[in-house]
């Protein structure tokens, strides 16, 4: 009998830890989708290009000016400052 317990016991914590994360990337999903929004940039990039086909020429040259002046390394550290 107490192994039994132990087992629900356990199942009932692994499934709050499992809604737990899922809540977690709920939360991350609606802030970047608001982030997105404030943005405008699902709607730049729906209406840009022939069909939805590429990215407009605006966020082309900023990608390209980000990836000059170090890329993803150098906006994690300005993140961190």
């Amino acid at each position: 009998m107490p192994v039994h317990q132990a087992m629900q016991a356990s199942s009932a914590r692994r499934a709050d830890i499992v809604n737990a994360e899922i809540n977690k990337l709920r939360e991350a999903t609606q802030l970047l989708n608001s982030i997105l929004a404030s943005l405008n940039l699902p709607a730049c990039i729906e209406t840009e290009g022939s069909g939805g086909a590429g990215l407009p020429e605006s966020i082309r040259s900023k990608a390209a000016a980000v990836r000059a002046e170090g890329g993803l390394p150098a906006l994690q550290r300005l993140m961190a400052e």
